[in-house]
């Protein structure tokens, strides 16, 4: 992208505001962000709860693991997302929460893809899970999708999707200047 994704301005806000005002509207619990140790962010609109990733270099599950050290002990769940997903589908996580079950993810599948940073976790369940995959030596057994081989899932096929987010907003995230730029002058369309 060639700059902090934290800050693009999204809509008058900075992305990472967005995304903290729209989780925190859920009603999901505690908010946690996970920054990089020396990540200026921008003000946040509503009290979240910063955790730094003090380990460089170590992936996404070494910043989850930061970020479940300082989720509240009685938080049950907690939705994953990511700074650059503008778009939450309102009642997207209860509606995930609801169907997790006995699992220990409900995650949302499209065309046969999981949407680990779009997913309902149980926080009992993924510390342990996490901490076998951090230590494991290959990268690629390290990441969020070879996490969920580790847990109890269930999937959110995307018929069931459709029911709650007819458009699959909440799956959209920014990767490149070009998506930026096409989420901005899209956000009419995907407002409800």
């Amino acid at each position: 992208m060639g700059r902090d994704k934290a800050t693009l301005d999204f809509e008058g806000e900075p992305l990472l505001a967005r995304t903290v005002r729209l989780v925190a509207a859920s009603g999901v619990g505690a908010v946690v962000v996970v920054a990089a140790a020396g990540q200026t962010l921008p003000r946040l609109p509503v009290e979240a709860i910063v955790a730094r990733d003090e380990i460089e270099g170590q992936g996404p599950l070494r910043g989850l693991a930061s970020g479940l050290a300082v989720v509240p002990k009685d938080q049950e769940y907690l939705y994953l997302t990511a700074t650059d997903a503008p778009y939450l589908a309102a009642g997207f996580i209860p509606f995930l929460r609801d169907r997790i079950g006995a699992s220990d993810v409900a995650i949302p599948v499209v065309n046969g893809r999981l949407y680990p940073l779009s997913a309902v976790y149980r926080v009992a369940s993924l510390k342990p899970a996490i901490d076998a995959r951090l230590r494991l030596f290959n990268p690629k057994e390290r990441g969020l999708v070879s996490l969920t081989q580790d847990l109890r899932v269930r999937t959110i096929e995307e018929a069931e999707l459709r029911a709650i987010d007819p458009d699959l907003v909440t799956l959209l995230d920014i990767d490149t200047p070009e998506e930026y730029e096409r989420s901005r002058s899209q956000t009419d369309s995907f407002r409800r």
